[in-house]
């Protein structure tokens, strides 16, 4: 059974062209979760190789699989989100969210391991720029990795948000420290 805290949390995923990011606010603080290896972000890559099938993230760009010739590389796929056709790569025929689902679902496995609960959850920062259609496949990409609640932020918002945050957390260390000052010039 299943907590209302349960119910309320959520993670945030940056969904990168190069690289993504996952995090999640703990005391109204981001918190990057970071892999076994202690890195903070994971590759936006798929390495599609016929004989050992699919790598995503680190193991796609550490793979000495992709020099093969037959294996196939695929990188950037956010930039192709929304655009409504099957895309071949290597051996592999599929659509852009599919291959983005195999990346934001390695992010909701990294949150979940390291929150140890199954996280249905999530809010994805998209560039301000994407259209309906690529926000539906961004949706779509999310559902299919395992969200059953997911929510689209614009880039630009999510930055704001921090701003403000950041900015209220160093007005009350301001304030802190002036009302310690006065303190200290009383005694």
């Amino acid at each position: 059974m299943s907590s209302a805290s349960d119910k309320l949390f959520a993670i945030g995923i940056d969904f990168g062209t190069s690289k993504s990011c996952v995090a999640y606010l703990e005391h109204g603080a981001p918190v990057v979760i970071t892999d076994s290896q202690g890195r903070r972000t994971l590759p936006s890559v798929v390495l599609v190789d016929p004989q050992e099938g699919l790598h995503v993230g680190w193991d796609a760009v550490n793979n000495p699989l992709r020099y093969r010739s037959q294996s196939f590389t695929i990188s950037s796929v956010k930039r192709l989100m929304g655009k409504g056709e099957e895309r071949k790569w290597g051996t592999l025929k599929t659509y852009p969210q599919e291959i983005s689902a195999l990346i934001i679902a390695l992010l909701k496995l990294r949150a979940d391991t390291y929150c140890r609960r199954d996280i249905s959850q999530v809010v994805i920062a998209v560039p301000a720029h994407y259209d309906i259609h690529q926000r539906w496949a961004t949706l779509q990409a999310a559902e299919i990795a395992g969200f059953s609640s997911v929510r689209l932020i614009n880039e630009a918002t999510a930055a704001v948000l921090a701003y403000k945050r950041d900015s209220k957390l160093e007005e009350s260390r301001s304030e802190e420290r002036r009302v310690g000052k006065e303190c200290r010039s009383r005694w």
